[in-house]
């Protein structure tokens, strides 16, 4: 049976043409979002995500940043709230896991942890929301809930690697 991240993860990937090596920073095309990469992963570019591998470990991430300039009365929490529903409404037998604070390079950030399942498959999610000067970012990583302990400090350390990009 194949594996359902990796091939979710395939899906985003095929038709990406920048591929990065690994170690490097990379920043989305609008530049909203900047990260380095920790060694053993890639990344494609989108216009406002990034998306990130380590298939040797079963670790995904997805980055993505909002120009806070295009909401009214948006604030960390309900920003947090909505990147979390967007992954928990498709997941069933879930038990959460937060919301924890956390302060990533000086700004303000919630921090949830997920574990569900979803089609057959047992997938673990910590899912991070940083409010910066002049974005809101969202850092889902993943992975299947077997591989949790063994990767969760390189999820947790995603985030911590996350700087907002410049606003033009």
């Amino acid at each position: 049976m194949r594996n359902p991240i990796v091939l979710m993860a395939f899906v985003f990937l095929v038709g990406i043409p920048a591929l990065t090596q690994t170690g490097e920073t990379v920043k989305t095309q609008d530049g909203l979002l900047v990260a380095t990469l920790p060694s053993g992963w890639m990344q494609t570019k989108g216009k406002s995500y990034l998306m990130v591998q380590n298939a040797d470990n079963n670790a995904y991430a997805m980055l993505g940043a909002d120009d806070r300039r295009d909401y009214y009365g948006l604030n960390l929490e309900k920003y947090s709230f909505d990147r979390t529903y967007q992954i928990l409404k498709d997941l069933t037998f879930i038990s959460v896991s937060g919301p924890k604070r956390l302060t990533i390079s000086g700004n303000q950030a919630i921090q949830y942890e997920l574990n569900g399942v979803s089609g057959a498959l047992k997938v673990s999610y910590i899912i991070t929301s940083i409010e910066a000067p002049n974005t809101f970012q969202s850092v889902v990583t993943w992975t299947t809930s077997s591989y949790l302990e063994k990767v969760r400090k390189e999820l947790e350390m995603i985030p911590q690697l996350v700087k907002e990009g410049s606003i033009k």
